[in-house]
C-alpha cells in the first residue's frame, strides 16, 4: 500500500484559520452583547485605544475596607453607547436563572459623551486590532464586529499552532495536545471582547511552534521562525501578566528538550536571529509598558484585609477544581457552567494524554511536565495571595490556560519524540497492529468526544440566555424569551455544519503523515495501520 503525501503547511493553516474562525464566530453569536467577562470595560479600552485614547482621566480608589471595591478608572471620552453598556447586562448577570430579554439596549446615540473601563492601562495592541469597527459603526453593530474580528484573531494562532505542533517529533499526540487544549472555554473568549481571546491562542502557538524549533534538527523552517516570532510577541502584549508567561513558555521549552547543539545550530542560521531580536524587543517593550503604566496595579475587586496569607494560601488550593472547570467549560459572567459529565469527559481526555506522555517520556521531559504542573499552581496562589490585599480574591481559570495548555502539548511532545513508544508500534507482528488498530480508535473517539463537548458547550450558552439554564438542552429551539440574530435554529444548524467539519479537520490532520516524509517510505519505514496515514 503506498504512502499518502504529506499535506502542505499553508494548506493546513488555512484550513485551520477558515474552521477555527467560523467555531469563533459561532460563540460571538451564542451570548448576547456584554454577557462575555469584563466585556463593558473592554469593548471601552478598545474603542478609545482605536481613537487615539490611550489613557483617559484616571481616579484610583484605593480602600482597606472589604465592603469597598477597589477600582482604578479611565474616563474617556466616545460615543454615549458605550458609556451604557454595564446596563447591557446587569439584569441577569450572575443570574443564571434571569433570562437575556431584561437587558437594556445598547444605544445606538453617535453623541460623545463619559465612558469609563478599569482597563485602562492595559496593553493596547488587542484593542487596537479589533476596537476599528467602532469608527464607522453603530456600537451594537460594532461590538459583534469587534467580538469576529477577535475570533479571527484567535484562529489565526490556533492555525499556527496546528502548523506548529505537526514538526514536533511525529507530530500525532502534540497535535492531540492542540486539540485538547482548544476547550470551548478558549473558544468562548475567541468569540468576545477580551484580551484573553488574543493571550490564550498566541500562547498555544508560542508552545508548539518554540518546541518545533527546539526539538527540530537542521536548519529552522522560516515559516516556524515567523510564527514563533509572532506568537510570542503577540502574547507579550497581550495582558498585563503575559510578560512572564513569554518568559516560562522558553525557558520551560528549552529543559524540556534544549541542548547546547541545537542551541549552537539555531544561533547559527540568519532568520532565528533576526526573529529572536523581534520578539526580544516585543517583549522588552511589553515589559517596560507594564512597568510604566503600572498595569499589574490595574483592575476592580474587593480586597482581603482580614484573612492571613495561610488562609488565603488554601482558600486558592480549595478553588483548584472550580478554576479548573473555568478552563474547560465556564461562560458568561461565571454563571454558566457546561454539565459536569462534559467537563469531566474533556479532563480525562487530557488527562490520559499527559499520563502517556509520563510514562513514554524519557527521565528530563517527565521533570519538566511535573515541574510545569507544580510550578503553575504555586504562580496562582502566590498572584492570588499578594493581590488578595488590592483586588481580592480573584484569579480565574483562563488566566492559567497560557501555562497550563504546555501540559498535554509538552505531554504529546513526549510521546512523538518517544522512540520507545514508536518502536513499539511499528514492529512487525500482530501486537503492533492491535497497538495500532488501538490508537486510531483513541484518535477517532477523542475527535468525537470533543466534537459533541463543543455542541454541547454552545448549546448551554444559548439556551441559558434563551430560557435559563434550568431547562433541557435543546429547550430554547422552541418558543425562547431571547434569540441570537437571525434566530435559534439557524445559529444550531450552523453549529452543527461548522463543528462536523471541525471534527472532520482533526480527523484528517491525526492521520495525515508528517511534513516533509517520504510518501514512498524505504522497507525499515513501514509502519502499520494508520500510522502510515
Amino acid at each position: 500500500m503506498t504512502r499518502r503525501r504529506p499535506i502542505s503547511d499553508a494548506r493546513v493553516w488555512v484550513a485551520s484559520f477558515v474552521v477555527v474562525a467560523a467555531l469563533g464566530g459561532l460563540w460571538a453569536f451564542a451570548a448576547p452583547l456584554m454577557a462575555a467577562p469584563d466585556e463593558p470595560a473592554q469593548t471601552v479600552r478598545a474603542a478609545a485605544v482605536v481613537r487615539g485614547q490611550w489613557r483617559g482621566s484616571e481616579t484610583v480608589v484605593r480602600q482597606t475596607d472589604e465592603h469597598v471595591q477597589n477600582i482604578v478608572k479611565d474616563e474617556v471620552q466616545l460615543p454615549r453607547g458605550y458609556g451604557q453598556l454595564d446596563g447591557a447586562r446587569l439584569c441577569y448577570g450572575f443570574y443564571p436563572l434571569i433570562t437575556a430579554d431584561c437587558a437594556t439596549p445598547i444605544p445606538t446615540d453617535d453623541t460623545v459623551g463619559p465612558a469609563v473601563t478599569y482597563v485602562g492601562r492595559y496593553p493596547p495592541p488587542y484593542h487596537l486590532l479589533v476596537g476599528w469597527p467602532s469608527l464607522g459603526l453603530s456600537a451594537p453593530r460594532a461590538i459583534r464586529a469587534m467580538r469576529l474580528l477577535s475570533a479571527v484573531l484567535a484562529a489565526a494562532f490556533v492555525a499556527t499552532a496546528i502548523v506548529g505542533a505537526r514538526h514536533v517529533g511525529r507530530g500525532r499526540a502534540t497535535l492531540a495536545g492542540v486539540l485538547l487544549s482548544v476547550t470551548p472555554e478558549v473558544l468562548f473568549l475567541a468569540g468576545s471582547v477580551n484580551p484573553s481571546a488574543l493571550e490564550i491562542p498566541a500562547a498555544l502557538a508560542a508552545w508548539t511552534t518554540v518546541l518545533a524549533l527546539v526539538t527540530g534538527t537542521g536548519a529552522p523552517r522560516r515559516a516556524l521562525v515567523i510564527g514563533a516570532a509572532a506568537s510570542l510577541g503577540a502574547l507579550a502584549w497581550s495582558r498585563p501578566l503575559s510578560p512572564l508567561f513569554v518568559v516560562l513558555v522558553l525557558g520551560t521549552v528549552w529543559v524540556f528538550a534544549g541542548t547546547r547543539a541545537r542551541a549552537r545550530e539555531l544561533w547559527g542560521d540568519r532568520s532565528i536571529r533576526v526573529g529572536g531580536l523581534v520578539a526580544a524587543v516585543l517583549l522588552v517593550g511589553s515589559a517596560a509598558w507594564a512597568v510604566t503604566s503600572q498595569a499589574l496595579s490595574s483592575g476592580a475587586g474587593f480586597p482581603s484585609t482580614v484573612a492571613s496569607n495561610d488562609e488565603l494560601v488554601r482558600y486558592s488550593l480549595d478553588e483548584l477544581p472550580y478554576r479548573t472547570r473555568q478552563m474547560v467549560g465556564v461562560f458568561g459572567w461565571l454563571d454558566t457552567e457546561l454539565s459536569p459529565t462534559a467537563i469531566a469527559v474533556w479532563l480525562l481526555l487530557a488527562a490520559a494524554l499527559v499520563g502517556l506522555g509520563l510514562v513514554v517520556g524519557r527521565g528530563r521531559e517527565r521533570l519538566t511536565i511535573v515541574g510545569l504542573f507544580a510550578g503553575t499552581l504555586v504562580l496562582v496562589t502566590a498572584a492570588e495571595v499578594i493581590g488578595a490585599r488590592t483586588v481580592g480574591t480573584g484569579w480565574q481559570g483562563r488566566y492559567s490556560l497560557p501555562l497550563v495548555i504546555g501540559l498535554p502539548l509538552l505531554a504529546g511532545a513526549a510521546v512523538d519524540r518517544s522512540a520507545r513508544w514508536w518502536a513499539v508500534l511499528a514492529r512487525p507482528d500482530g501486537r503492533a497492529a492491535r497497538a495500532a488498530a488501538a490508537v486510531r480508535l483513541a484518535a477517532v473517539a477523542t475527535v468525537v468526544a470533543v466534537a459533541a463537548v463543543q455542541l454541547v458547550a454552545l448549546s448551554t450558552s444559548v439556551r441559558r440566555y434563551a430560557v435559563g439554564i434550568d431547562h433541557p438542552l435543546l429547550s430554547y429551539l422552541g418558543s425562547s424569551a431571547w434569540s441570537p440574530p437571525g434566530g435559534q435554529w439557524p445559529l444550531f444548524l450552523a453549529s452543527l455544519v461548522v463543528i462536523a467539519a471541525y471534527a472532520a479537520l482533526w480527523l484528517v490532520l491525526l492521520r495525515a503523515p508528517p511534513p516533509g516524509s517520504d510518501p514512498a517510505p524505504r522497507p525499515t519505514e513501514q509502519v502499520p495501520g494508520t500510522l502510515r496515514g
